[in-house]
C-alpha cells in the first residue's frame, strides 16, 4: 500500500537527519536571507533571486524565508495599487517579490528597517 500522507519513517529519519546537519547554522542562514532582502531595498528578492546570490538549494533558503515572514521581519512587496508583486527570474515563472517588513530590525548591525513610502526602506526609525 502506498502512503497518502506523505509522510513515511524514512522521509521523517531523511528530515530529521538534515535539520540536524544545519542546526548549528541556521540563525546564521537565516540573518544571511534577511540581510540580502534588507539590502534590496524597495526591489526586494524572490527565491529564485535569494538562493542564486546566497549559494542556497531551495530546500535550505525558503524555510529561512518563511521564518523571518512568520517572525514579521520579511513581508510580501505591493505596488501602488496594493496588489502584491511578481517577477519573473530568467525563463522561469514568476516568483513573489519579498521586501524588509513594517519594523524589522537587522539582528547583525541594529538598524532598523522601517517603511517610508509605498516604494522605498530606509535605515532610519521613522518618527
Amino acid at each position: 500500500m502506498i502512503p497518502t500522507c506523505g509522510l513515511t519513517a524514512e522521509s521523517l529519519a531523511n528530515s530529521e537527519h538534515g535539520a540536524a546537519l544545519i542546526a548549528t547554522t541556521v540563525d546564521t542562514l537565516r540573518e544571511q536571507v534577511f540581510n540580502a532582502v534588507a539590502a534590496a531595498g524597495a526591489k526586494g528578492m524572490t527565491d529564485r533571486e535569494l538562493q542564486g546570490l546566497l549559494k542556497l538549494k531551495g530546500n535550505t533558503q525558503r524555510p529561512r524565508r518563511w521564518e523571518l515572514w512568520k517572525a514579521g521581519r520579511i513581508r510580501l512587496a505591493h505596488d501602488s495599487d496594493a496588489n502584491v508583486v511578481y517577477r519573473r527570474v530568467g525563463t522561469r515563472n514568476k516568483q513573489l517579490v519579498w521586501v524588509v517588513g513594517q519594523e524589522a530590525v537587522c539582528q547583525t548591525c541594529g538598524r532598523a528597517y522601517t517603511k517610508t513610502s509605498l516604494t522605498g526602506y530606509d535605515g532610519t526609525q521613522e518618527q
